[in-house]
């Protein structure tokens, strides 16, 4: 397998005050995962695993047999949902796409593009980063001198200094599948800042 995809889809979406699972939300008559599953695959990804949580066999029932869907039971963060793949992708060469299952506008372009670059460079791992003028709730990427890529911070664990920042992580990477499980494995949930007034 050249590329395959996770596509993150157990969140609940509380903020809209819905039963329906957030990604099941219709837009433009399809909902959200339906418009990310089909840019997935015209992306050129050959297997696609969609993570689901809450609503799970309305995700399953929406996704039929164009996906393996797989359980995360609670969501604990992007690396918890990305392990939940690990079984259906563990023997495998290649890579790996993630995205959001919420995200209806991300283009085919943009995801060949970064699968392109990811190749080309050898990287074990490569970020879609945005820069924004407002990046109020995004967390934001934090470089080295060099320009490489220290950590992503997010806004509510964010230094003053750190929410100046314009650029933003999209939710959006590329992994090179050998390695990728184990590194995940050995990834704790971060403590947050300590707030000082």
């Amino acid at each position: 397998m050249e590329l395959g995809a996770v596509v993150l889809a157990a969140g609940k979406g509380t903020r809209m005050k819905s039963d329906l699972p957030k990604v099941l939300h219709q837009i433009c008559g399809k909902p959200m995962l339906g418009h990310v599953m089909d840019t997935v695959a015209n992306a050129g990804v050959t297997k696609t695993v969609v993570v689901a949580g809450f609503g799970f066999e309305q995700v399953i029932d929406f996704v039929g047999d164009r996906a393996k869907v797989v359980l995360q039971e609670e969501q604990l963060g992007t690396a918890h949902a990305l392990m939940q793949a690990k079984g259906e992708y563990l023997e495998t060469q290649g890579h790996l796409l993630v995205v959001c299952g919420d995200t209806p506008l991300l283009r085919e372009g943009t995801l060949k593009k970064l699968a392109q670059y990811h190749k080309d460079t050898g990287a074990a791992a490569t970020l879609l980063t945005a820069k924004m003028d407002n990046p109020a709730g995004y967390g934001r990427v934090i470089r080295r001198e060099n320009g490489a890529v220290s950590k992503i911070v997010e806004q509510k664990d964010a230094a003053p200094e750190e929410l100046l920042v314009e650029e933003i992580n999209t939710g959006v990477y590329c992994f090179k599948i050998e390695g990728l499980f184990e590194a995940l494995s050995r990834i704790t949930p971060a403590t947050p800042r300590e707030s000082t007034i």
